[in-house]
């Protein structure tokens, strides 16, 4: 589930039942099909892509399991990107056109498609610049498209959106401090590679909390209990990340606060209205 992506993935239509839930706006059930699917494909083309250059199967357990299980890792990703095509039959071509920043962005990442100097590198490669980027993906491709070609305009999504770009900010370091040895040795420059474990937790809780203050005043009361429950469940696991965590502490717990948001979200509405 963690190592073929398919958990992360369902971080996707779960984020964007919080967009529905925060906005009151009413997404077909295909959206939520598209965004799981679409985010699978993107995840594996990612890892597969370059693999033999990118990975190191001696060094993190993760791309040793890629590397044994790529056949299936490949046909997950086809199967993929063919089944998605019935979904977006259904949805609005606006969100298409909407999502083209955050498609644009998802190729150069991992393409080594931009000049620099005699070689030419990824976008994620530019130091500093692959959790900013990560965390707009997923806020743009989960509050602001959807809001935008279904009729929530600017500014009626922001608040949402910082939210979800400073929740996934803050999520994401860590996994700088799980990649540490691994970007040492590729030569990439990260948050942790420049300024240590500690500073980047520290970065990390800061993040946590521009999210709360990005929703504390936007949110009704019965989505601020989740807010603070979201964010505290974050503090608590960036404060306890650790190199020697195991990969299931990072791909399954962290990224587990994005999956489990609809769920609590859904929960304390119930629970409050």
């Amino acid at each position: 589930m963690v190592y073929s992506n398919a958990w992360v993935a369902a971080a996707a239509p779960s984020m964007l039942w919080v967009t529905r839930l925060y906005t009151g706006l009413d997404f077909p059930s295909a959206l939520y099909v598209f965004v799981f699917l679409g985010t699978l494909a993107t995840y594996n083309v990612q890892r597969l892509y370059g693999a033999d250059i990118y990975l190191s199967p001696g060094l993190l357990p993760r791309h040793a399991w890629i590397q044994k299980n790529r056949n299936l890792l490949w046909v997950i990703t086809a199967s993929s990107m063919g089944i998605l095509i019935v979904p977006a039959l259904e949805i609005r071509l606006t969100f298409f056109l909407w999502l083209l920043p955050s498609g644009i962005v998802s190729l150069v990442y991992f393409l080594p498609i931009i000049p620099n100097g005699g070689k030419r590198i990824r976008l994620r490669d530019i130091p500093f610049l692959k959790i900013g980027l990560v965390a707009f993906v997923w806020s743009w491709t989960t509050v602001a498209a959807p809001c935008m070609a279904y009729g929530n305009p600017i500014p009626g999504w922001l608040p949402l959106f910082g939210f979800q770009f400073f929740l996934c900010f803050g999520l994401t370091l860590p996994f700088d401090i799980r990649d540490r040895e691994h970007d040492r040795q590729a030569g990439t420059k990260t948050w942790t590679t420049r300024f240590g474990i500690t500073y980047t937790k520290l970065i990390a809780l800061s993040c946590f909390l521009m999210a709360l203050f990005s929703a504390v005043f936007a949110f009704p009361e019965p989505f601020i209990y989740a807010i603070v429950l979201l964010t505290g469940m974050a503090s608590i696991l960036v404060f306890y990340t650790n190199p020697n965590r195991s990969e299931l502490y990072y791909g399954g717990l962290l990224d587990g606060v994005f999956v489990m948001q609809g769920f609590i979200f859904f929960l304390f509405r119930h629970l409050f209205s």
